[in-house]
């Protein structure tokens, strides 16, 4: 119901009351998003009951659990100096751990809760989670819109993590063809270097492993050994690459000189460079599209891979029509393609009998952390994990 509607059928006082305050509520909303402060749309109506440590967590982190959730728990307007600062920093906590899954169950709805109290209240950092919420969906809708506005100001305080917000929300928006579409990659790529050389650990994370794919093992080693304290994902990556470096490197393919056509500028499949000019070719296009599927070596670009897999269907391979099929089989509820199921969608490999079958791919080796916020966790908070 809008605010302008007409009130019909309201024949009892507790039903007049419940549109009064639905009325109420969609106002202030309103007017939250118009002054410029991003909030979860729409946020849960009551608090949820905190779950229970996850099995194999310290004895004392219960008793912690709770005191902090008391003190997150507490009415935002009895709150002043001190005690609202700590409230905020006890919401922000509990949104970090039940999103990552840390200490407590992983729980995408509580998590929005944790964070949109921890807004309210005015943590530094809210607007990040509010951000990536946004983007993502944490088990609700995306909202790009919504991710612009708390990315804006999230820039005031932290423009690294802003501007790793603010690429991650460009890898999910719509193909772009021709020079609209190369200008857009262009920006893109500008947001990833500047948020790196701002210290963000996901985005030198994310040039580390291009550094790795391009052939350059030295500065990949070395950035990833950096990150390696602050990300697991690096950690990782690390033994993956020092393995790499003992077994001595792999055969190369030198780069075809440039012919006419109508090629782009693209890694290769053998970190060679299709040169402008080289026309390319379906079962190369589709090559590419699974290495910006995966983040094979070069960031991940769902984008990008979506107009690769066009062109290899384009031209007649299988396997993209079917890869496209499973694409835009399940959109998003405004028939938007659904991201979220595009990353799952990069760890298999369409079948031959047909798009209703798949088996499993040799998947990326190189690993990457689950939401752009798990530095953030405390590190005596991230001892006893959870999955999705």
């Amino acid at each position: 119901m809008s605010a302008d509607a007409p009130v019909r059928h309201a024949r009892a006082p507790g039903a007049l009351l419940a549109v009064v305050l639905a009325w109420a509520s969609n106002t202030a909303l309103a007017q939250t998003r118009a002054a410029g402060a991003p909030v979860f749309d729409p946020a849960p109506v009551s608090e949820p009951a905190l779950a229970s440590p996850v099995p194999g967590s310290r004895p004392e982190q219960s008793a912690e659990l709770a005191r902090v959730q008391t003190m997150a728990s507490q009415p935002v307007a009895s709150l002043r100096g001190k005690s609202r600062a700590d409230a905020a920093e006890a919401a922000w906590l509990l949104g970090l751990l039940s999103l990552h899954g840390a200490t407590l169950p992983r729980d995408d709805a509580q998590a929005r809760f944790w964070f949109e109290r921890a807004r309210q209240l005015g943590a530094r950092l809210a607007p990040a989670a509010v951000a990536w919420c946004a983007i993502d969906g944490c088990g609700s809708t995306a909202d790009p819109q919504q991710a612009r506005e708390a990315i804006a100001i999230l820039r005031r305080t932290d423009p690294g993590r802003a501007a790793h917000l603010e690429w991650l929300l460009r890898q999910r928006a719509p193909v772009l063809d021709g020079a609209a579409g190369a200008q857009a990659e262009a920006v893109s790529r500008d947001l990833l270097q500047r948020a790196a050389r701002a210290g963000n650990p996901h985005a030198r994370l994310e040039i580390a492993l291009e550094q790795a794919g391009a052939g350059r093992e030295s500065d990949a080693l070395a950035g990833l050994k950096a990150l390696a304290p602050i990300l697991p994902a690096a950690a990782a990556n690390v033994r993956v690459l020092e393995d790499r470096l003992r077994a001595g490197p792999a055969p190369t393919v030198a780069a075809e000189p440039a012919q006419p056509g109508n090629g782009v500028t693209l890694l290769g499949m053998d970190n060679t460079i299709v040169l402008p000019g080289r026309t390319v070719g379906a079962d190369e296009a589709y090559a590419l599209a699974r290495r910006f599927h995966q983040g094979n070596g070069v960031p991940a670009n769902y984008s990008e891979a979506i107009r690769l897999y066009r062109q290899a269907e384009a031209q007649g391979n299988t396997a993209a029509r079917q890869m496209l099929a499973l694409i835009y089989s399940r959109p998003t509820a405004d028939g938007q393609v659904d991201f979220t199921w595009m990353r799952q969608l990069s760890q298999i490999e369409p079948g031959t009998a047909g798009v209703g079958t798949a088996r499993a791919s040799a998947t990326s080796p190189w690993q990457r952390e689950p939401t752009p916020l798990s530095d953030l966790v405390p590190p005596r908070w991230r001892g006893q994990t959870t999955g999705p």
